[in-house]
């Protein structure tokens, strides 16, 4: 059908791709984003809760422990890679996920959402 639905910078929202279905199918857009995307998924019953679990509240808390220039960034240095770097310890941040069924309808769906210390506001 080529139809398409999606979301960005959704927050607190623990099913996104979900989410993205339901724009797909209830809507005319391909893609909301930020505060309205969250809206719009309580809007349609999607339940709002903290995604906070005890790893990411320690990693946080790790993190912040760390001096600033030895921090994990996904910002670009004037240098080489270095045990630093978060491509180099984490790899890349982008999951993508195909399927096709008896009937040959496919359905694809695609993440960036587990990026450690990742920039905020980053699609």
């Amino acid at each position: 059908t080529m139809d398409a639905g999606s979301v960005g910078c959704l927050c607190r929202i623990r099913n996104a791709i979900g989410v993205a279905r339901t724009v797909m199918e209830t809507t005319y857009h391909t893609l909301l984003v930020g505060d309205q995307a969250t809206d719009f998924a309580i809007e349609q019953g999607f339940e709002e809760q903290s995604l906070a679990g005890p790893h990411s509240v320690q990693s946080y808390a790790n993190w912040h422990k760390i001096p600033a220039d030895k921090r994990p960034s996904y910002r670009k240095k004037d240098r080489t890679a270095s045990e630093n770097d978060v491509r180099v310890m984490y790899g890349h941040d982008t999951i993508g996920l195909v399927a096709i069924n008896s009937a040959g309808h496919i359905a694809c769906g695609t993440s960036t959402n587990g990026a450690s210390h990742k920039i905020p506001g980053r699609v």
